[in-house]
C-alpha cells in the first residue's frame, strides 16, 4: 500500500485520540460516534451543495490513507 492507494472495505473507521466514526457500506447515509468502544451518537448524514442535498443512499465510502513512519 502507498499513500494514495485507496481502501475498499464493508465498514471504514476513521479514529483520532479516543474517537471513532464508523461508516458502513451497508447503509452509506447513517455513521456511529464512539469514544473509547462506547457509543456517543448515531447520526444519518446529509451533504448539501449550494443549498441542495446531494443524496448518500447509494455512496460507496472510499478513503484514502497515508502510512504514517
Amino acid at each position: 500500500m502507498n499513500d494514495t492507494d485507496v481502501v475498499a472495505s464493508p465498514i471504514y473507521q476513521l479514529g483520532k485520540s479516543c474517537w471513532l466514526l464508523k461508516l458502513a457500506s451497508a447503509h452509506p447515509a447513517r455513521f456511529e460516534l464512539l469514544c473509547d468502544g462506547e457509543t456517543h451518537y448515531v447520526g444519518v448524514i446529509e451533504i448539501t451543495n449550494n443549498r441542495n442535498l446531494i443524496s448518500v443512499s447509494e455512496a460507496n465510502w472510499k478513503f484514502r490513507q497515508k502510512k504514517i513512519g
